[in-house]
């Protein structure tokens, strides 16, 4: 029985818990101590004999509610008490106990002394008060994410298992019509099929699919919402998918606003420039018709004559025939100036022609400002498939500009010339005006900037020109190395055969 005995203290005393005897008096003084208490700084004779209570190492702010606790178990007759509380170890620093007392009572049923196990608990605590914060973390974030986005739960055939009150709010729909539903329910019928299958086959595989979807009210009203999709796996399989929408139904509506507008701003600027070369057009029309008109005076000459010259009646009629082309080709560069829709695919095209062509649509207006124009090509083949139309529309902007730029000056001359530029090639129309102040060479191509002076320009001429040189996958740019105000338009250089 004696090794039994001493086979148990020695557990006590090696054991990582803090075995103790205390008095019930004030303070609780510690008559006995396991000597592992070393564990935590202290030296169990600084305990034994009632040297040093319990209210010298439990917390300040811990010991009213202990004492509560300890009398209330006393008041009604517990024999066994359980606490926690926190208490300081010889350097101070807090833990966390749980205590476990048997109360010893004597004859009187008096409280003659407590038996206790003092266990840490110190990692238990710091655990679960970082998973308290975690689940409060989580359950603020759920909140916050309910009150600004729109979610959704769904299986894996897309039932909608679940819906916030963002979903209902927005689509007009009830949780009764939603839960059980797909999301056909809300189908604009916008999108084709083929998006939906791309999505459908995205998450199918595992991954996040994110895409902007237009949905449609109960009440027929559409809205477009940012979503992401992410599929849930439990071992292995896909689960469900959960889907987090945001309302972007006003950024969208400001968009096709916008786009209307660059539309307009785009139209305005081409009729503006048509506009501009009416009096060259007027020009340009009157000279063929002149010729035509002088040579139907010569038929009708001849055929008053009592000799009909054949050859002189066919040259007229030549002459007029070849005057009333250059009238179609007026006409037809005219329409495509005026054109809005540049959806059309790759021509063929003579580089050289173009740039010849654009510079004669701006020649009543050089003629008139006193510009000369020299074109140089030094391409080897100027033959390349591009958009005539846009590659004419943004040169005549050019000429147009560099016209303007040289109203006040006393040399006045535009150079353009055809190089290449690697796989591209480049269209230099150089002129020798005074040249971009520096404080706007860095957003010259923003729309609404200009050199001209109040009323005498726009501002969306070198813009338009820069939307259409995307259109040809190209670019127009100030080249600010150079010594002379040069503008570049630079497309690429497609291998007519290679197109073919």
């Amino acid at each position: 029985m004696s090794k039994l005995l001493e086979y148990i203290d020695k557990l006590k005393q090696e054991s990582p818990t803090f075995y103790y005897v205390c008095s019930p008096n004030k303070g609780w003084p510690i008559v006995q101590i396991s000597k592992n208490i070393s564990s935590i700084g202290y030296d169990k004779n600084e305990f034994e004999h009632g040297q040093m209570g319990f209210q010298h190492l439990i917390y300040e702010e811990d010991i009213d509610r202990v004492t509560e606790e300890y009398e209330f178990a006393l008041a009604n007759k517990m024999d066994f008490i359980e606490f926690e509380y926190r208490i300081y170890k010889k350097n101070r620093e807090l833990i966390w106990v749980k205590d476990k007392v048997i109360v010893e009572r004597d004859r009187r049923n008096q409280v003659k002394s407590l038996h206790g196990v003092l266990i840490d608990i110190t990692e238990f605590k710091e655990q679960s008060a970082e998973v308290a914060v975690a689940r409060d973390i989580k359950k603020q974030y759920k909140v916050m994410l309910d009150k600004v986005a729109i979610v959704a739960s769904t299986d894996r055939k897309g039932i909608i298992n679940y819906a916030n009150d963002k979903f209902y709010e927005i689509s007009g729909y009830s949780e009764k019509e939603v839960i059980g539903s797909t999301h056909q329910l809300v189908n604009s019928g916008l999108h084709p099929k083929e998006f939906f299958k791309d999505m459908w086959a995205t998450i199918g595989s595992g991954k996040i699919w994110k895409g902007e979807v237009c949905n449609r009210k109960k009440s027929g009203e559409l809205y477009w919402v940012d979503t992401t999709i992410i599929p849930y796996k439990t071992n292995g399989k896909i689960t469900h998918y959960m889907a987090i929408r945001f309302d972007v139904t006003e950024r969208k509506l400001l968009e096709d606003k916008v786009e209307k507008e660059k539309q307009i701003s785009k139209l305005s600027s081409q009729l503006a420039l048509v506009g501009e070369m009416s009096t060259g057009i007027v020009h340009e029309i009157n000279n063929p018709l002149t010729v035509a008109g002088l040579h139907i005076e010569q038929i009708s000459k001849e055929l008053e004559s009592k000799y009909l010259d054949k050859t002189k009646i066919q040259d007229s009629l030549f002459r007029m025939e070849e005057a009333l082309k250059r009238i179609g080709i007026i006409s037809k560069n005219i329409r495509d100036l005026s054109h809005v829709d540049f959806s059309e695919g790759l021509e063929k095209v003579s580089l050289f022609k173009v740039v010849k062509d654009s510079v004669e649509m701006s020649l009543v207006k050089l003629q008139k400002n006193g510009v000369s124009v020299r074109i140089v090509n030094k391409l080897k083949d100027s033959d390349i498939y591009t958009k005539p139309v846009e590659m004419s529309q943004i040169l005549i902007n050019l000429i147009s500009n560099a016209c303007d730029a040289l109203e006040k000056c006393p040399e006045r001359h535009i150079n353009l010339s055809l190089q290449e530029n690697g796989p591209n090639v480049q269209i230099l129309v150089e002129d020798t005006g005074k040249g971009v102040p520096v404080e706007i060479q860095d957003k010259i191509m923003e729309p609404f900037v200009t050199t001209k002076g109040k009323g005498k320009g726009t501002g969306v001429g070198l813009s338009l020109c820069s939307n259409l040189a995307k259109n040809l996958n190209g670019k127009v740019f100030l080249d600010k190395h150079a010594k002379k105000t040069t503008f570049v338009l630079e497309i690429p250089m497609f291998d007519c055969e290679a197109v073919a």
